[in-house]
């Protein structure tokens, strides 16, 4: 009897280290299969609720396992449908809730429909903004930085862009904010017209009204989280950070575009790519027909809105931020974790390419330092007033200034931004969640934005101007660790060799054989030190 218990004692615990070492086996396999799409393919619709999860909050495999000479082209995404038209494309974004009057009202001359009536661009007034007061800025003559420009060949009628300048040179901005959100965005509506379709397209995404009733209050859609409620310290120092990018493509290659995109995939991250009105069609048709292939990725959207003109590169990226929460919110219902956040987002042209391997980055900005950091470029040397005190314009596709005095100027909104603390610089960066939570649902960074719209490249100066030092918890680098040739022509792999400082991701990248010398020397290096550029 006690041989026979000895023996059943033995048993037990082989059947004991059995289980455990299955287990084991089966939980390394789900680390393994954190590949890019091409490495291996995850069917995600297969997949038990529970283990879900586990294919976007796992750690990186080692750099090496995660680039290639010949990119990881993504196909087809499995789908349980097969092939067939029943299976679900990339989606295209939606522009969320609609805000009736906006879209809908007849308001002319550049107004605006709210709460059932038209708010009118000066000098114009009236039920449908039809009737003018006078005014020089209407009577006076309107002198351009070119000669010879005809006003109907105008994206919006110089004539009014002018009244509305002057009109807010004698306004107050930037004021002491209430909590009444109806009534500041009344406010803002009535300051920065004329307004447009583009305007109207961006405040689908970031308003809402209350009810469907034509005078149902307005206000911003998207809500200032809580971030003291969510330790990113703690839950990033466990697992590498998710990551969210928002790709802008106006003048742009397809085929470059891809090779960007096939390299920066990964599953647990989030992607936004906008499509600019007046991109080149043959180019677009290329595009269109490369997404249509990848089918199942819900972490990946296109916008439905083309923006278009000066504003358009600021617009689509704010559209983008309202989008990427959305979709992290939405894996955070559709998986058993609420842990599905991004740290940071990232802006890329379509000829970016990255000098850092992602296992690195994702560590890097998983830091307990860095958690917190936007890395927002700005540089000690100043534009010129030309780009920020004048009123500019598209006009037969070529941008120039309004060169009148008796239209205004912008000294009003340049004096708000304290030049102590900011300087304009790169629209390139990595900001963090909370900055861009904060860029959506505030009043202030909204009439920031509006107050850009006839400036010259507003995109190198509001993410700077909207830094808030309120935000007690947030770090600022004037750096955006990414290396652009001096002369704005294809990257020389040379110069990126020479570059004494930290790199993330280049510009200018254009050609196979710099991006193999970049995935040779850099993403196929391990990080010696992270902790040498905390």
């Amino acid at each position: 009897m006690n041989y026979s218990y000895k023996y059943l004692g033995i048993l037990i615990i082989f059947t004991i280290v059995s289980i455990t070492v299955l287990v084991t086996f089966n939980s390394n396999s789900i680390v393994q299969n954190s590949q890019p799409i091409s490495n291996k393919l995850v069917d995600n619709n297969n997949l038990k609720v529970e283990d879900k999860w586990k294919y976007y909050r796992v750690r990186s495999n080692s750099a090496n396992a995660n680039v290639s000479v010949h990119y990881n082209i993504p196909k087809n995404f499995p789908s349980k449908h097969g092939n067939n038209a029943a299976a679900k494309k990339t989606k295209t974004e939606s522009s969320g809730i609609e805000t009736s009057s906006m879209k809908t009202m007849v308001c002319k001359n550049g107004g605006i429909g709210f709460q059932g009536e038209c708010i009118c661009t000066y000098p114009f007034s009236g039920k449908e903004c039809e009737i003018s007061k006078e005014d020089d800025c209407k009577s006076s003559p309107l002198k351009f930085s070119v000669d010879n420009v005809n006003a109907s060949s105008c994206t919006i009628d110089p004539t009014i862009i002018c009244c509305s300048s002057k009109h807010r040179n004698s306004q107050k901005l930037f004021h002491q904010y209430s909590n009444n959100q109806n009534v500041e965005l009344k406010r803002l509506l009535s300051l920065y017209g004329p307004w447009d379709e583009n305007d109207k397209s961006l405040f689908t995404y970031l308003l809402q009204t209350e009810d469907e009733s034509a005078n149902s209050p307005m206000s911003l859609k998207n809500k200032d989280f809580d971030h003291s409620q969510f330790d990113f310290e703690k839950y990033y120092s466990i697992s590498k950070t998710n990551l969210a990018f928002v790709i802008l493509l106006k003048h742009f290659d397809s085929d470059t575009f891809e090779k960007l995109f096939t390299t920066i995939y990964r599953s647990k991250h989030y992607y936004v790519i906008h499509v600019d009105r007046d991109a080149n069609k043959k180019e677009v048709e290329k595009f269109k027909s490369y997404m249509s292939n990848i089918k199942n990725a819900e972490n990946i959207a296109v916008l439905n809105t083309n923006y278009y003109g000066n504003i358009s590169p600021l617009y689509a990226e704010i559209t983008a931020y309202d989008q990427l929460f959305k979709m992290a919110e939405k894996r955070a219902k559709n998986i058993s974790s609420t842990d599905q956040i991004w740290s940071h987002v990232i802006n890329l042209n379509y000829n970016h390419y990255p000098t850092k391997s992602f296992a690195d980055l994702e560590m890097i900005l998983s830091l307990p330092a860095n958690i917190n950091r936007n890395y927002i470029g700005e540089y000690n040397s100043e534009k010129g007033s030309n780009n920020y005190e004048k009123n500019w314009i598209e006009c037969n596709n070529s941008r120039i200034y309004i060169d009148s005095h008796h239209c205004g100027d912008f000294k009003n909104i340049v004096n708000s931004i304290d030049k102590t603390k900011i300087t304009e610089g790169s629209q390139w960066h990595i900001i963090s969640n909370r900055f861009a939570r904060y860029l959506i649902s505030n009043i202030e960074p909204l009439e920031r934005l509006l107050s850009m719209k006839f400036i010259l490249q507003p995109e190198e100066l509001f993410f700077q101007a909207s830094k808030n030092y309120k935000l007690k918890d947030q770090h600022w680098d004037r750096s955006n660790y990414r290396y652009s040739p001096k002369n704005g022509k294809e990257l020389k792999f040379n110069e990126l060799q020479n570059y004494r400082h930290p790199h993330y991701f280049a510009t200018h990248v254009n050609s196979d054989s710099l991006r193999h010398d970049i995935v040779t020397h850099y993403l196929k290096k391990k990080m010696a030190d992270p902790f040498s550029l905390v």
